[in-house]
Formats: structure tokens, sequence, C-alpha cells
């Protein structure tokens, strides 16, 4: 009986340690589920944040294909019959030339410090 008395007492006493091993897994559960939970969140924000990315830059891009396809170098094509005829350049010598100088004259005063105009 003594025997039957220690072995039911180490029952006891493993299932209480069993238990409160069992209470303390759970907690470290909950606690994992709950930090899953946040990353799948921020997952999922960053994968938004991504997409809204992607379009902007498929957007830009087809722009710029656009802004190019609308717009070639006169040097290379002579005239673009592309263009629309409010944004033609006419290729005026003289205001070429004013231009130029004008641009010169900036540079000049930009490298000098003098911002004035």
């Amino acid at each position: 009986m003594v025997l039957g008395i220690a072995m039911a007492e180490g029952w006891q006493s493993s299932q209480v340690t069993y238990d409160a091993e069992n209470r303390n897994l759970r907690n470290e559960l909950s606690t994992m589920q709950s930090v899953m939970r946040e990353n799948d969140e921020m997952a999922r924000d960053l994968v938004a944040e991504l997409e809204d990315l992607r379009a902007a830059l498929e957007e830009e891009r087809a722009a710029m294909k656009q802004a190019s396809a609308e717009y070639q170098d006169s040097v290379h094509q002579g005239d673009n019959v592309g263009q629309k005829i409010e944004s033609q350049t006419v290729n005026d010598a003289d205001a070429i030339a004013r231009i130029a100088l004008e641009s010169y004259r900036q540079a000049l005063k930009d490298m000098s410090g003098n911002n004035e105009e």
C-alpha cells in the first residue's frame, strides 16, 4: 500500500509538472500566433505597397514612352510629323543664336556667383 501511495503521489507530481508545461506551451503558442498575425498583416501591407509602386512605375514608363514617341530630335529625323502643329519647332538661326548667347551669359553669371538676372 505504501508503494501505491508513493506511486500516486509521484503521478500527481508529474501531472502538475505536465500541466505547468502544457500551460507554458499554450502561452508560447498564443504568443507565436499573435506574432504571426502581425507579420502576416505587415506582409500584406508591404505587398500592397509594392503593387502600388509597380503600378506607378508602369504609369511613369508609359508616360515616358508616349513622350518619347511624340518627340523626335529634328537633327536626326528632320521635321517631326508626329508633333502637334502648336508645338512644332522652327529652326530659326537667329533665335538659336540668341538663346545660345543668353545661355552662355547665364552660365557665366552662375559661375561667378552672381545669380541676379
